[in-house]
C-alpha cells in the first residue's frame, strides 16, 4: 500500500489525520513501538530525518528523505540523493539494507515486505511486493499486488483485487478468495465476502459466519462487530444499491456468542485494550459522544467526548469540543477513572496530539494556518508531564 494521509473533520470542526499503514513519504513522523529501538523516536531537522532519545539528545543525525519507527531492531530510512529509494538501519544508524526499494515496510516476524516497479498514488502503477529477511536477502518471492505484515505466522496477500494468506516461507496457505482480509489476531482473521464480515481460522476456514457489516479484530477476548447500517452493494450489471437499515453493535467472543449487546444509540465500538473500549452513542443534537465501557458492558467512564482513544500504558487521548458543553477544543490524556491528567487548547496550542508511546507523545505545533500546508508542519514530543522533550520542528 503507498503511504498516503487524508484530513478528517469532524461536525464540532476539529481535524485530525487519518493515517494509512504507513506514512506520505516521511512527511509525518512514525511513533516508536515496544520493540528493539524502542527508545528512539523520529524527529525532522531541515526537512531531514533523524532520531532522538527520550531525553531528546540527538542520537543518529538527521540525513534521511524519509524515517519509520523501529521494528524488530531496524527501521526504514529513505534518501532522495538519487531518485527515492527506501532502505534499512540499525539503531546506531549503520545502513544495513542500501536504500533500494521504491516501498519498503517494517520488520514483522523477521520479515519485511518490499516493492519492486512503479508504485503511485493510491497503489497505482506497475508493481509487485515480496519479503526480504535482516540480511537484505529476497526470501519470498515478489509476485503480489501488495502484501500486509505478518502475525501470528501468516501475512495477506493482495492479488487482482482479492486476498489470501501466506506463510513464512512463502507458501499461499489460504486461497485469494476474500474482498478484504485483516491480520490476525488470538487466531482469527477477520475477513469479508461479498460485504459481509467473518472470521476464519488458521486453514482459511469459516468458525464464525460472516454475517457483518463491519467487524474487528480479537483483542483481550472480544471482537466489536455490527450488524445493519448503511450498505452499498453492487449487481450483476453493476449498478449501485442503498441498503440502510438500523444498525446494532455488539462484542462477540472466539466462538461468535454476544458478550456485550450495545445500545440501539451504538454510533461506534472499538476495541478492548487493558480491560477497557471505546464505545460512542448518540447523544443530543446528534452528535456521537464517546465513552469507554468494561468487559460486561457497562460505561465506566461515561459518554462526554467527541473522539476517545484506545488506552496505552494507562492513557487515553480524548478529544473535547465547545459543542459538547467544553470552555474549550482541545485534546487530553485521560487515566482510566475518567481523570484529565493532561489537557492541551486545539489550535493554539497544538493541532495534532498523538497517543503516548513508550514515555512520549508526539504532537504538531498549532497556528492558525496549521493545515494550509503541511510541509510546513513542525513536530515534536511531549512526556507524560507536558514538558516538552522534543521542541516541534520541520
Amino acid at each position: 500500500m503507498f503511504e498516503k494521509f487524508e484530513l478528517v473533520r469532524f461536525r464540532n470542526g476539529l481535524f485530525l489525520i487519518a493515517f494509512s499503514t504507513i506514512f506520505l513519504l516521511g512527511l509525518i513522523p512514525a511513533f516508536a513501538q515496544a520493540v528493539d529501538g524502542d527508545d528512539l523516536f523520529v524527529v525532522i531537522v531541515d526537512n531531514k530525518r533523524g532520531y532522538i532519545d527520550r531525553t531528546g539528545k540527538i542520537v543518529i543525525q538527521p540525513k534521511w528523505a524519509r524515517a519509520n519507527n523501529f521494528s524488530e531492531g531496524l527501521a526504514v530510512v529513505a534518501s532522495d540523493e538519487d531518485g527515492y529509494k527506501e532502505g534499512y538501519i540499525d539503531t546506531s544508524g549503520k545502513v544495513v539494507v542500501e536504500p533500494q526499494y521504491p516501498m519498503a515496510r517494517d520488520f514483522s516476524e523477521g520479515l519485511a515486505a518490499v516493492g519492486f516497479g512503479e508504485f503511485g498514488m493510491h497503489n497505482s502503477g506497475s508493481h509487485k511486493t515480496g519479503f526480504i529477511d535482516k540480511s537484505g536477502k529476497l526470501v519470498i518471492e515478489a509476485k503480489y499486488r501488495d502484501a500486509g505484515d505478518f502475525s501470528e505466522g501468516l501475512a495477506t496477500v493482495h492479488e487482482n483485487g482479492k486476498y489470501g494468506y501466506i506463510d513464512r516461507t512463502g507458501k499461499l496457505i489460504v486461497p485469494i478468495t476474500f474482498d478484504s482480509a485483516m491480520p490476525f489476531s488470538e487466531g482469527l482473521a477477520n475477513v469479508r465476502v461479498k460485504n459481509k464480515w467473518g472470521y476464519i481460522d488458521r486453514t482459511g476456514t469459516f468458525v464464525i459466519a460472516p454475517a457483518f457489516t463491519w467487524a474487528g479484530g480479537f483483542s483481550e477476548g472480544l471482537a466489536a462487530v455490527k450488524k445493519g447500517g448503511n450498505v452499498i452493494t453492487m449487481d450483476d450489471s453493476g449498478e449501485s444499491k442503498n441498503n440502510d437499515t438500523p444498525e446494532r453493535w455488539s462484542y462477540i467472543d472466539r466462538t461468535g456468542k454476544i458478550k456485550i449487546k450495545l445500545s440501539k444509540k451504538t454510533e461506534n465500538a472499538a476495541a478492548f485494550s487493558e480491560g477497557l473500549a471505546a464505545v460512542g452513542v448518540k447523544g443530543e443534537k446528534d452528535y456521537t459522544y464517546n465513552g469507554y465501557i468494561d468487559r460486561l458492558g457497562n460505561f465506566v467512564i461515561e459518554p462526554q467526548f467527541s473522539t476517545a482513544e484506545n488506552f496505552s500504558a494507562g492513557l487515553a487521548l480524548v478529544i473535547t469540543n465547545t459543542n459538547f458543553g467544553f470552555q474549550k477544543n482541545g485534546f487530553g490524556f485521560i487515566d482510566t477513572s475518567g481523570r484529565i491528567l493532561l489537557s492541551f487548547s486545539y489550535p493554539s496550542e497544538y493541532a495534532m496530539v498523538n497517543g503516548f508511546k513508550n514515555g512520549l507523545a508526539w504532537v504538531q505545533k498549532g497556528g492558525e494556518d496549521v493545515f494550509k500546508n503541511f510541509r510546513e508542519a513542525e513536530y515534536g514530543y511531549i512526556d507524560k508531564t507536558g514538558k516538552v522533550i522534543w521542541k516541534p520542528t520541520k
